[in-house]
């Protein structure tokens, strides 16, 4: 099986080009956030959806808004610094949502950066959920063999579920493959 993906945006959360705006957010497929850094997006998240890519994103950021996911300095990750300021709710060594509630003033301006900053591309494609999953987690294979120091920071904790070994070969071409240059634009799953 082959299976050529096509790559829409990058879109914002926010303001203009938002992706509630466009076509491609009634469609289903794989989603990338990304955080721009000099001339490449770093990615922060690699999700799928069969549900329709609006909805996914409401509550995505529903779960930025009440603590649920990490909060980072934007400025401190260009600068290669340490930028995590919140760890979230998820994963490992998770912080005290109280900490988080005490202090929301100061955490909101954090998260409006954050929704500013995103940028989104949504990866639009119609498949069975196992597909999906495959896909998304050759990214995460990827990105982790790499070793990337801030993307690491980004992806500790995610789960997913590459292919196994009794699951037949899928061939996957990435066409205008914009996505950090960690990501090939052929490969198996």
């Amino acid at each position: 099986m082959n299976i050529k993906l096509k790559i829409k945006g990058p879109f914002n959360l926010v303001g203009d080009n938002s992706l509630f705006d466009v076509e491609e957010s009634n469609l289903s497929g794989l989603y990338i956030f990304t955080i721009k850094v000099k001339d490449c997006y770093l990615i922060e998240y690699v999700g799928i959806t069969t549900r329709d890519f609006k909805t996914r994103f409401l509550e995505h950021i529903s779960q930025l808004l009440s603590g649920g996911y990490q909060l980072y300095d934007i400025e401190k990750l260009r600068d290669n610094k340490e930028f995590l300021v919140w760890k979230g709710k998820y994963g490992e060594n998770t912080d005290d949502i109280t900490a988080f509630l005490n202090n929301y003033q100061y955490f909101s301006q954090i998260i409006k950066q954050q929704l500013q900053e995103f940028k989104i591309f949504l990866i639009p494609l119609t498949s069975e959920r196992r597909i999906l999953e495959r896909i998304e987690g050759k990214i995460y294979k990827v990105l982790r063999e790499n070793n990337n120091k801030q993307i690491m920071t980004f992806i500790k904790g995610v789960r997913s579920s590459p292919r196994r070994e009794d699951e037949e070969l899928i061939n996957v071409q990435i066409e205008h493959n914009i996505l950090s240059p960690e990501i090939p634009s052929n490969f198996e799953v």
